[in-house]
């Protein structure tokens, strides 16, 4: 990015140093022949003005060049950086008598930017002069610059004004990836009163049928240079989409950032569909924003005071996220309320009654290949409480859930979640380091209420009391079918002080000892009590 900068800096002050030998130098020809080979000369590069140059004194000191174009670096595939339909350069002729430089205008119109990078990753933007001979081994060593990061080369007496970019084209292509982005209708305008003073911008492009705006504001540009952090002030903006930074960029050592970050949308499906994403499921992911105080340097991304909200379900915490290692490290703790699951997932109706018939062993069971791959992406430790959790029409309560994943391996652990009275903890693991993959759940719950439990979770409404449940599985396969045909462990269950709702089987023998057969149907106020009602059984290959 800084030699970008510097570039294009360069090339200012190149056609200023030209236009400063203007009155012994009348020829357009010779002024052309100087910036190719200048440009040849420091960067390598091929420069063409096919459509000439013409020089103008008055009222300023002006040229403009026609078809301008700038190769690929050597050893790169054939073709063209940059060309522009014009390019026109003016400068005040006053403020040159004071040695003073002030840009009138510098207007680049109807460019088409081509960056590029290869297969071997070298990048077509890398202005580096590659034929530069090596300084000889007894030559002294160059004069420190005052400024850090070779800012020196820019002149703060430099003013600059009207600095537009019109009806632009940039194209981004990566033979590595074969990823391919094309941006028109680039209008950009950019005024500064000098490079030590603020600078401000403003543009819009178009990118996927949506077009979008950018302001941004900077304290210096040669602060920046000298690879001081400098305020900076951003907003983004699009149908669908407000993005805003406020805070500091440096460029020492890549790229950093420190400052509070706000991200709104009104739909983040729409979004999502114009980013090139489709969603898992049709439903929920509609208004989203983001706060947060972001911190970028070394490549780790620290977010601190982050409160968010999505489909009106609101969070607040830190995270991290580190680009170094392995894989990319995402660490996150997270404070949320009542999380609504129904907003976004398929749930069948619950059965009526608990007198469905039940469903063969392997129905439902997909027999599709399970893809495991997306647990190599990223490594995560997270962190989530929550004040309560609806699934369905299962109701939980306060909880908190851990997420671990580390190369292919996610265990997810479930605290002490308040269940219906009562509470619940367990852990699930699902490992996709091994060809065939491989699951473990447990689960123990204590002191639930049996009756709302069951309603909720199955339409079962003939069972009450105090129950107890615990389980202890494990599986493997290639899909759901596989693992649920290889489920094998233990699971146990206790009620507690209940009834069996809805009949009377005390009463059902006396009627029969009377030989009546009256109280044999279900009766809303009949119910059978007991004291305790308990089981354990073994599980082999998904069989009880």
């Amino acid at each position: 990015m800084k030699k970008l900068i510097y570039f294009l800096g360069a090339l200012i002050i190149l056609l200023i140093a030209v236009f400063a030998a203007l009155p012994f130098l009348i020829s357009a020809d010779f002024v052309e022949q100087q910036i190719v080979q200048a440009v040849k000369d420091n960067t390598g590069r091929t420069l063409k003005i096919g459509g000439g140059v013409r020089l103008s004194f008055f009222p300023s000191l002006s040229v403009k060049a026609g078809n301008v174009t700038l190769s690929n670096p050597s050893g790169m595939a054939e073709g063209d950086m940059l060309q522009t339909g014009t390019l026109r350069l003016s400068l005040k002729l006053i403020p040159l008598l004071s040695k003073r430089v002030e840009v009138d205008e510098f207007i680049l119109d109807r460019p088409i930017i081509a960056l590029a990078r290869d297969r071997q990753g070298r990048a077509n933007w890398d202005f580096g002069n590659p034929s530069a001979a090596p300084a000889p081994a007894d030559s002294a060593p160059a004069a420190p610059s005052d400024a850090p990061g070779g800012s020196a080369m820019l002149p703060e007496d430099i003013r600059l004004g009207d600095i537009r970019l019109v009806n632009g084209v940039l194209g981004f292509a990566d033979a590595a990836s074969g990823s391919q982005t094309i941006i028109k209708n680039i209008n950009f305008s950019m005024q500064t009163p000098s490079l030590a003073g603020p600078l401000s911008a403003e543009g819009s492009l178009d990118w996927k049928g949506r077009t979008v705006s950018l302001n941004a504001s900077l304290k210096s540009i040669s602060d920046l240079l000298a690879e001081k952090p400098t305020p900076v002030q951003l907003t983004i903006g699009a149908d669908g989409l407000d993005m805003s930074y406020d805070g500091n960029l440096i460029l020492a050592e890549g790229v950093g950032a420190d400052g509070k970050v706000a991200i709104g949308t009104p739909s983040v499906r729409d979004l999502a569909t114009w980013l090139g994403a489709e969603l898992p499921t049709p439903k929920g992911f509609g208004a989203f924003s983001i706060k947060t105080a972001m911190k970028f340097g070394n490549d780790v991304l620290t977010l601190n005071k982050l409160t968010m909200s999505l489909d009106g379900m609101n969070a607040e915490g830190g995270a991290q996220l580190r680009l170094g290692g392995a894989r990319p490290k995402i660490d996150a703790t997270l404070a949320a309320d009542t999380l609504n699951l129904n907003t976004y997932l398929h749930t069948g109706a619950a059965a009526s009654s608990g007198d469905a018939a039940p469903a063969g062993p392997d129905q439902g069971w997909s027999r599709d290949p399970i893809d495991v791959s997306g647990l190599g992406v990223v490594d995560a430790d997270l962190r989530l409480s929550v004040a309560g959790l609806i699934y369905d029409k299962i109701k939980i309560g306060r909880g908190a859930l851990s997420v671990s994943l580390n190369d292919r391996r996610i265990e997810v652990g479930l605290g002490e979640l308040q269940l219906y009275k009562g509470r619940a903890e367990g852990k699930l693991v699902l490992n996709g380091r091994s060809k065939v993959p491989s699951f473990s759940a447990r689960m123990t719950t204590a002191g639930v209420s049996a009756l709302p439990l069951l309603r909720d979770a199955a339409g079962f409404k003939w069972l009450s009391g105090t129950s107890a449940l615990g389980f202890d599985l494990a599986g493997q396969g290639q899909s759901q079918y596989q693992m649920i045909s290889t489920l094998g462990g233990k699971a146990n269950m206790n009620f507690t002080n209940g009834a069996i709702e809805g009949v009377n089987i005390a009463g059902m023998v006396r009627n029969l000892k009377k030989g009546s057969l009256s109280g044999w149907g279900k009766q809303p106020e009949a119910k059978t009590d007991f004291s305790e009602f308990s089981g354990s059984f073994t599980i082999t290959n998904g069989v009880a």
